[in-house]
């Protein structure tokens, strides 16, 4: 009986190869060339090394349709299809040539099968991190590998691609077993010239020449999504390589202790890096602030601020005519996800990688915590997730209150599930502390996690909210109607949570409340389908200052950006600002910093509203040079 089932296998691969083999055959009509080509690639044009093939499209295929579903491509594109079409042969060529290399060498099926194990893990790991988070693996997810952070990740789905994988290796390594003798120099040759060939043949160097502007791909939108292609139609090996182990050591990241050096491109790129004195804004000090930076919370989808959204999910407070007047309508993200939104905020420069590399310095949360402020991050997700009860101790933050926390309290464990804490309770627990504080000066950041997306939360348990309208799910359709239903239920709790804080007579002079973002919502199918959403991921995010003092009167409208955050506090509290600081106050009249974005590799550029778009992705290709340089350079005093 143990010998019939690998024969039972055997034969039904053996006979998927041979339909293959008739495909293969097929191309003979081609012609002589392509079909001299077709034959030689393989040790021998049989059905092993077609099932092999099969094997590995079946992975291949899966991942190219993950891609395909989850951006804005259409095959009627022939750019795409090129794209695809490279992405299909690069990695065949990679996978064959590394697979008859191991055989040629070891003369053994074993390390063979090992590596087509690792490379279909390795595309299966892009795959799912592409459909959670529409990127492919970077060297910081190495930071996601705790059981904290991975658990949530776990299920279903999961379990079905770790079954595929071991399913097509444990195929893999019985047809390599059939293979290993068949193997020919030639045949490994060609197969790593193709690869060679079409990882060097990049169809973005050719096609700027040839594509004119259009409506439909203006400049922008078309390197954009060229770029896009290009990024998402990596093979996963040569991008595993590059982020694990090449672009982390090319970092240019140095710590300066003066800005003289670099004036000539501080002055020419109109930066507000150096020594700079504001004008005393006369307010009384705050002792306690409080900064929401909520999860995903793009301006579009605020109706105030949409007025293509037929339907509002923000009537409750963020839309009402009181906080629409004291909201910044034009502040941007400049990097995203969370922990790099959250560095830019925290470190006013927009190289997100350079408080980890330089020891998080220039920090605002540190220099809060030196002047006294009890520091705390309150956040409904783990504490462990990437890493951040080490991050966010690095940033400042004496105390971390997260989703451990909570499931700690009886009382509060019904509550905890998903992604942590529902966001209601978050808030009540925020309240809670500031009623603990006393006259103990206090900084408050709360990250809650009801408005991730692509959904937002969907099982509010044990909590009353008023219903969604009807209209909602009428209008835009089941799934895009999930994800309003979140920042509705948002929305109601932030009020909720503002009125409570007034009645309870926490919201005093000394007392600063700050409503933003860490990001804004990362373009996706589902806020693709909303009126009047743009069609990037660095976007516009609210930015609200609440206090019972008056605030100097400033342009609501001026375009500005997470950079300007830091500078902006600053100025509030009449604290000194960092001569590294990227950014500009917002109740500064005589700003006049651009609007800088960093997103996928690319640097944005927006000064007066003409916006320049240069590829910092290669350290050794950056250009213009002397502006990647200072993107790696932090300015600092701190000792």
């Amino acid at each position: 009986m143990l010998r019939r089932s690998p024969d039972t296998a055997l034969r039904w691969l053996g006979a998927l190869g041979r339909a293959l083999a008739l495909i293969g055959r097929g191309s003979r009509r081609l012609g002589p060339p392509l079909a001299w080509l077709w034959r030689s690639l393989q040790p021998r044009l049989d059905r092993w090394y077609l099932a092999l093939a099969g094997v590995f499209l079946v992975m291949e295929v899966c991942q190219l349709a993950v891609i395909y579903t989850k951006s804005e491509f259409d095959f009627e594109d022939g750019i795409v299809a090129l794209f695809f079409a490279r992405k299909i042969l690069v990695d065949l060529s990679i996978f064959s040539a590394g697979n008859f290399l191991l055989l040629k060498i070891c003369r053994h099926w074993l390390p063979a099968a090992l590596f087509s194990l690792v490379h279909l893990a390795f595309t299966a790991i892009d795959t799912g991190i592409y459909l959670w988070g529409n990127t492919l693996f970077v060297h910081h997810h190495v930071d996601f590998l705790t059981w904290y952070a991975l658990r949530g990740f776990i299920g279903l789905p999961f379990l079905a691609m770790t079954a595929a994988v071991l399913g097509l290796a444990a195929a893999a390594a019985i047809l390599l077993q059939r293979m290993r003798l068949l193997v020919r120099w030639g045949s490994i040759l060609k197969w790593a010239a193709l690869a060679v060939a079409g990882v060097l043949l990049n169809p973005n160097d050719y096609i700027y020449k040839f594509v004119n502007e259009s409506e439909r791909l203006d400049y922008y939108v078309f390197r954009f999504r060229n770029t896009q292609l290009e990024y998402s139609t990596q093979n996963t090996m040569i991008n595993f390589v590059n982020e694990a182990f090449i672009k982390k050591e090319q970092r240019l990241a140095r710590v300066v202790d003066s800005d003289q050096s670099l004036r000539p491109v501080i002055d020419r790129y109109r930066l507000p890096i150096g020594p700079r004195r504001y004008p005393p804004l006369d307010l009384k000090p705050f002792n306690k602030i409080v900064f929401f930076t909520t999860e995903s919370l793009s301006l579009d989808l605020i109706g105030a601020f949409n007025s293509k959204l037929p339907l509002d999910p923000t009537p409750f407070f963020l839309s009402t005519p009181a906080i629409r007047d004291r909201t910044f309508s034009n502040f941007r993200t400049t990097a995203q996800p969370t922990l790099p939104g959250l560095s830019v905020l925290f470190t006013s420069h927009p190289n997100f990688e350079l408080p980890r590399a330089t020891g998080y310095r220039n920090s605002f949360v540190r220099m809060l915590r030196d002047r006294g402020y009890h520091t705390v991050f309150l956040r409904s997700a783990s504490r462990y997730y990437a890493d951040e009860n080490i991050v966010l101790k690095n940033f400042g933050y004496d105390e971390i209150v997260a989703r451990e926390d909570f499931y700690d309290r009886p009382e509060m464990r019904k509550y905890v599930y998903g992604w942590g804490l529902e966001d209601r309770l978050l808030y009540q627990e925020l309240i809670a502390m500031l009623e603990r504080s006393g006259d103990r000066k206090l900084f408050v950041t709360v990250l809650g996690t009801d408005t991730h997306p692509p959904h937002g939360q969907e099982h509010y348990r044990h909590l009353q909210y008023p219903p969604l309208p009807p209209e909602f799910r009428m209008r835009y359709g089941p799934e895009v109607a999930r994800f309003l239903k979140a920042v509705y239920y948002f929305d109601y709790d932030l009020r909720n949570m503002v009125e409570t804080i007034e009645r309870r007579g926490l919201l005093r002079d000394d007392t600063l409340l700050i409503i933003s973002a860490d990001h804004s919502c990362p373009f996706n199918h589902i806020v693709q389908a909303l009126p009047g959403y743009p069609r990037t991921s660095v976007e516009r995010v609210p930015l609200i200052f609440l206090t019972p003092q008056s605030l100097p009167p400033t342009d609501f409208g001026q375009r500005s950006s997470q950079l300007d955050f830091a500078p902006t506090l600053f100025h509030l509290l009449g604290l000194p600002i960092p001569a590294g600081w990227w950014g500009e106050s917002l109740f500064y009249p005589g700003r006049r910093d651009p609007v800088i974005g960093f997103d996928a590799g690319m640097f944005f550029y927006d000064l007066d509203g003409k916006r320049t778009v240069h590829d910092f992705s290669d350290p050794d290709r950056a250009e213009p040079r002397d502006l990647f340089e200072l993107f790696n350079t932090l300015v600092s005093d701190e000792q």
